[in-house]
């Protein structure tokens, strides 16, 4: 494998404590959702959030500032599952609860998918998107240079080097200003009421055949 498929490392090199992450809401865990991931509620801890089985590899490291908590897919579960005897790990391969895990993010790193994108305008944490180039008509990175171009995400793509999601990182986690930015980007294209646009919408249709 090659890309963000073959090794992905975090160490503390890329990662700042100089400046806190927005928080939708409190900063760290909140007790439930702490408690639903295992992990320690903490204020001083930064939590990864990770999306996608791109994010994998043996050298991954952490330390008492970082927690990773990593759904992977069910297919990949087993090959990564070694990776569960490091403490500051908690893999999953399906998680149903993801309102604990956005809850739980201080920053999400994801595939770019468009039912993920939206969770993600309504979450507002700040994120990197890794699309998929195995998707129809490449459709993952329009989607991620798109959210990219308004500011509202950054993007890794698979065969860059390491070396630059951890400037990525290291760049988000120093600048509270590129922070709030990403946070009210993502906030701006939210639609948390598209089911009820889209059940008005029908519902016209039908009154107008009737």
């Amino acid at each position: 494998p090659h890309g963000a498929g073959a090794i992905f490392e975090i160490s503390m090199s890329a990662v700042s404590r100089s400046s806190g992450l927005i928080q939708t809401a409190s900063n760290g865990l909140t007790t439930q959702a702490g408690t639903f991931l295992s992990f320690r509620n903490d204020t001083s801890t930064l939590n990864f959030i990770f999306l996608s089985s791109s994010i994998s590899g043996s050298r991954i490291s952490g330390s008492n500032e970082i927690q990773i908590i990593w759904q992977c897919g069910e297919i990949y579960y087993e090959r990564y599952n070694y990776l569960k005897n490091r403490s500051f790990i908690r893999l999953y391969p399906f998680i149903q609860n993801m309102n604990f895990l956005y809850k739980a993010a201080d920053l999400i790193i994801s595939r770019a998918g468009a039912g993920t994108i939206s969770e993600l305008a309504i979450v507002g944490k700040p994120c990197i998107l890794i699309p998929s180039p195995n998707v129809a008509d490449n459709h993952q990175f329009y989607n991620a240079n798109y959210l990219k171009e308004i500011g509202a995400a950054e993007v890794f793509n698979e065969g860059d080097p390491f070396s630059e999601i951890e400037l990525i990182i290291k760049n988000i986690l120093e600048s509270k200003q590129k922070q709030f930015n990403m946070h009210r980007a993502l906030l701006k294209m939210a639609k948390p009421k598209a089911t009820d646009i889209i059940v008005d919408e029908i519902y016209k249709l039908i009154r107008l055949h009737d």
